[in-house]
């Protein structure tokens, strides 16, 4: 816990790791946005960093504070909007899990529906994968759950807002299964692994706690974290047209916006892999467009670069091939490979990149989904840096002002070419004969050769 106190008015609580209060649960006030009256810099321009922006983000069809194509504000939607009061359990089979039982559960039978409860066909365990909490239920005791947002690979995610503080929505994540030792390990590894993590396009950890549900022999453990509230990439991939211009303006969904929401989504991506851990389950469910930010959530897969015994978690079309992941298990670039997936499918609703920059852009999704794990981009940031070229051909091509940028492939020289052109020749050029060492200036007109 750090010595740093709360800032909001009356709070006696101090602000934890996580960067939230352990009393209000929020997160310190944001700083007042500039007023009209802010001083000037040298030049009498205000500061470039809070130019663009303004209270309400980079201003649409212009740049964002790290240069990259501004993304339309997205509003969040109403929490009771956001939250469905029906859960829908997930179908198809899974595995067992109780006590490492390799056997798979939840599958269906002579073409019925997937059974939501039942026994394993193995070890006999009884199993459901019905939600552990019903909207009106407190956690916590005070955390009111409104509804069910989605159901994950190992956890049912809930909405819920905090009674003691009026309006302040929170997420709830718990477990689907909750004898599955693997998924046990998963949530605490997920814990762990958000507590740890600062990073402004990440998900960020509220606290955890404990809640035990009528005839449950123990109580299931839940994750509690920021609500963000706005659009997923996948809504967005599928979103009607008309909705579409609405919220990204007449253009739709521009190429200059994937673009974009890579560049964010491979930020966060190296932020993970330089603390040794990978995400190995990127797809655009996992990516929240809220405001005009991005934040990647569901760290549920989150795991060790070395882990080469964990069972792995990922999304079928997104991840590398199974006898890949069989033999290799996953990498730095496997993490690349599901984001070069992400952005094929985000990029086919989009509109085409301008002449070549959509030869470029095919390019780079090719290298990052190779076949071959050694032809792939070596680290987040060299796919960022390819983006980023893609980006500016595609500026240029299509008539936009271009990005000046400094070469990465060529210095400046030591000297300028043709620095000496129109300098005054020195004293001995006029006190020689041209080629001989007789002094003085020739008289005569000189020879043609000389002249030339």
């Amino acid at each position: 816990m750090s010595e740093t106190a709360c800032a909001r008015t009356g709070c006696p609580g101090r602000v934890m790791v996580t960067g939230f209060c352990d009393t209000c649960y929020r997160r310190p006030p944001a700083p007042e946005p500039p007023s009209a009256g802010v001083a000037a810099g040298p030049t009498g321009a205000v500061p470039s960093a809070e130019t663009p922006e303004g209270p309400t983000g980079p201003a649409a069809g212009g740049l964002d504070r790290d240069g990259l194509p501004a993304l339309p504000h997205l509003s969040s939607p109403d929490p009771a909007e956001a939250a469905d009061t029906v859960a829908r359990p997930p179908t198809g089979g899974r595995r067992c899990g109780v006590d490492n039982c390799a056997g798979t559960i939840g599958v269906s039978y002579d073409g019925g529906p997937a059974p939501d409860h039942g026994y394993c066909p193995d070890c006999g365990r009884k199993y459901s994968f019905l939600p552990k909490l019903r909207p009106g239920d407190r956690v916590g005791g005070h955390y009111e759950v409104l509804g069910y947002l989605a159901v994950g690979g190992h956890g049912w995610v809930y909405l819920a807002e905090d009674n003691r503080v009026p309006g302040l929505h929170v997420v709830l994540k718990g477990l689907i299964n909750t004898g599955d030792a693997v998924a046990r390990r998963v949530a605490v590894e997920e814990r762990r692994s958000l507590t740890t993590l600062h990073h402004r396009d990440i998900v960020r950890i509220v606290t955890h706690v404990q809640h035990r549900a009528p005839g449950d022999a123990e109580p299931t453990g839940y994750i509690v974290m920021e609500y963000v509230g706005g659009r997923s990439l996948a809504w967005i991939r599928f979103a009607p047209e008309d909705e579409l211009t609405r919220l990204f303006g007449p253009g739709g969904l521009e190429f200059g916006h994937v673009i974009t929401y890579g560049c964010k989504i491979l930020g966060a991506l190296e932020y993970l892999h330089d603390r040794g851990l990978l995400y190995c389950d990127m797809k655009p469910e996992n990516v929240i467009h809220y405001g005009r930010e991005i934040k990647v959530i569901d760290l549920g897969a989150v795991r060790r670069i070395d882990d080469r015994s964990s069972g792995l978690v990922h999304t079928q079309g997104y991840a590398p091939p199974k006898q890949e992941r069989d033999e290799r298990g996953l990498d730095t670039d496997s993490d690349l490979y599901t984001v070069g997936r992400t952005l094929k499918v985000l990029a086919e609703r989009a509109a085409r990149p301008a002449g070549l920059a959509a030869r470029s852009f095919e390019a780079l999704i090719r290298r990052a989904t190779h076949h071959e794990p050694a032809a792939r981009f070596r680290s987040a940031a060299e796919m960022s840096r390819q983006l980023w070229e893609v980006l500016r051909e595609h500026q240029a091509l299509g008539g936009h002002e271009p990005y000046p940028e400094r070469s990465t492939r060529f210095e400046p020289t030591a000297a300028v070419f043709g620095a000496a052109l129109g300098t005054v020749p020195p004293l001995e050029r006029w006190t020689r004969a041209p080629g001989t060492d007789a002094p003085g200036l020739p008289a005569g007109a000189p020879e043609p050769r000389a002249t030339a």
